[in-house]
């Protein structure tokens, strides 16, 4: 009986899917398929058939795989309509799933189902290295902020049991010359990124639909090391060599470029470094090939950023570096990369120079210390001695840059008495002579001379603080006219219009505490009027 049963229900398939196609003659398809297929390949690579005899195979192979290839559509159709009255049936589950069927993990599922991933970011390690003494010191690894460029805008990683992936990319501190190791065991599912299983794993899908039943299939997993090493230098150096490069030459690397600006600090372990800043252009070959090697750190800090065309003679770079003075440290890397800077030169009338500041970062275990004010120093140093320049610009600043930047602006202005004599407004003679001394961007010493006037604002006068914000209300209006345009004229706008004016004031009065907490020594050694230059608001 059940056997009598079995054969109705392998008609009824057969029927429906192809007519005219018969049990027997669909079992000799996929056996000739997968016979043909798999002595096909073997000749091949032994070389025993001749062109003219593979070109007739290829023939035949290709007639028995359209006619597969035809019963197999109809055949899933089939099973497709059969089985939505399945799953109509089955209870339905609150787990996630995606596309795959597989559950979007969670911190307490264990199902056999979860989908292997981990965060990219958490298993993919930075180190700096200029001894060999940090080669086993794991606190100098840092995570990356940023992965979406090389592993998908979700960061993830997929294939591999979680506690077994990690990636290192070590860099040589001073040279910048790079190491890249990665270890993960697959998980159960999943074959080697490239393996070229990846063909017979097809054909097992096709098997696998004509059968009518689920066969285990193996995805690929994430590559992890191909996107980062194909936005690295061809310099790539194994593990072994990079330790010998350590140990014999990077205490003989030196920094390219010409140094413009020093200063320096006192370590916490009670040694002094000096940090030193150069500059040159990206058309020198040493100054190029640094740059390449130190630019990934570009993708992996700033949101949005891109490789650039390093062979167009406009661009220019400034290195940081801490010089370390470690008396009997024979393996001791002297220079160590703390950050550097790009910047464009764009054409200005009569025959000058505007520099935009394109990329700007400092390294992560240096962050948080005052170097980037440093640096923005240094080119503001650089560029006031430089006769061609007339202008220092920033290419769409981020949050981070911007406070940065209005704090090294702000602190150099009160040291100029920039503002004193100016009264309630900012006369074009007053805005011409710092653009002259500084070189700032016009729309910069506005924005900083409201904060100036902000700071001298009495917050109990209200004819006072009203007459403020109508004013810088006023150069809201002309600059967000096309957004502001968007909302119905009356209240609605005026509602906008405010808010674009409290997020700007709250911006404003940080500063202003900042640099009041930061500047007593400064006022107290400068005259009266310098001492309340950025002096705190009155509440």
């Amino acid at each position: 009986s059940s056997s009598s049963s079995s054969s109705s229900s392998s008609n009824t398939r057969t029927s429906t899917a192809s007519p005219g196609t018969s049990p027997t003659t669909k079992k000799r398809l996929i056996g000739s398929f997968s016979s043909f297929a798999a002595g096909a390949e073997e000749k091949r690579v032994s070389g025993e058939t001749s062109p003219g005899t593979r070109r007739q195979n290829t023939k035949r192979a290709l007639k028995e795989v359209r006619a597969l290839d035809t019963l197999v559509k109809n055949e899933a159709a089939k099973r497709s309509a059969e089985g939505s009255a399945d799953q109509a049936a089955a209870p339905a589950s609150d787990a996630p799933r995606d596309r795959d069927g597989f559950v979007i993990p969670s911190p307490m599922d264990t199902s056999e189902r979860v989908r292997p991933l981990v965060k990219a970011n958490d298993v993919f390690n930075i180190r700096l290295v200029g001894s060999s003494n940090d080669l086993e010191d794991h606190s100098l690894f840092f995570h990356p902020e940023f992965m979406h460029v090389f592993y998908g805008d979700n960061e993830l990683i997929e294939g591999y049991e979680p506690e077994s992936v990690r990636i290192e990319l070590q860099f040589l501190s001073g040279s910048m010359v790079p190491t890249m190791e990665v270890r993960g065991a697959l998980a159960p599912g999943y074959h080697a990124p490239g393996d070229k299983a990846a063909e017979v794993i097809k054909t097992s899908k096709l098997l696998s639909s004509v059968h009518g039943k689920r066969m285990e299939v193996k995805k690929e997993a994430t590559d992890m090391r191909t996107p980062v090493v194909e936005l690295l230098p061809s310099s790539v150096l194994e593990h072994d060599a990079f330790v010998a490069r350590l140990r014999e030459r990077e205490r003989l690397f030196r920094p390219p470029g010409a140094k413009i600006f020093e200063y320096e600090r006192e370590l916490r372990d009670g040694h002094r470094s000096t940090f030193e800043v150069f500059w040159g252009r990206l058309n020198d070959p040493e100054i190029n090939a640094l740059h390449e090697r130190i630019r990934i750190f570009t993708i992996f800090t700033i949101d949005g950023a891109q490789y650039f065309e390093e062979s167009d003679p406009r661009w220019e770079i400034y290195l940081l570096y801490e010089r370390r003075h470690l008396a009997g440290a024979d393996e001791e890397a002297p220079y160590r990369l703390v950050g550097f800077c790009t910047a464009y030169r764009f054409f200005a009338l009569p025959d000058n120079i505007r520099l935009r500041i394109s990329q700007f970062l400092t390294l992560p275990p240096y962050e948080r210390q005052g170097h980037g004010r440093q640096l923005l120093r240094a080119i503001y140093k650089h560029c006031g001695e430089r006769t061609d320049v007339v202008e220092i610009t920033v290419e769409d600043p981020c949050a981070g840059f911007a406070r940065l930047r209005d704090m090294v602006d702000l602190t150099l202005l009160h040291a100029d008495n920039a503002f004193e004599g100016c009264g309630d407004t900012l006369s074009r003679e007053c805005a011409a002579g710092i653009k002259k001394r500084r070189k700032l961007w016009k729309n910069q010493i506005r924005r900083c001379f409201e904060v100036y006037r902000l700071s001298h604002v009495n917050m109990a006068d209200a004819a006072q603080y009203k007459a403020y914000r109508l004013w810088v209300k006023r150069r809201l209006l002309l600059e967000h006219q096309e957004d502001l345009d968007g909302f119905e004229a009356g209240e609605e706008r005026k509602r906008k219009l405010h808010e674009l004016y409290t997020e700007l004031e709250g911006e404003y009065r940080a500063l202003i505490n900042k640099l009041a907490s930061q500047l007593p020594r400064a006022a107290a050694a400068s005259s009266r009027a310098a001492a309340s230059f950025f002096s705190a608001p009155q509440f």
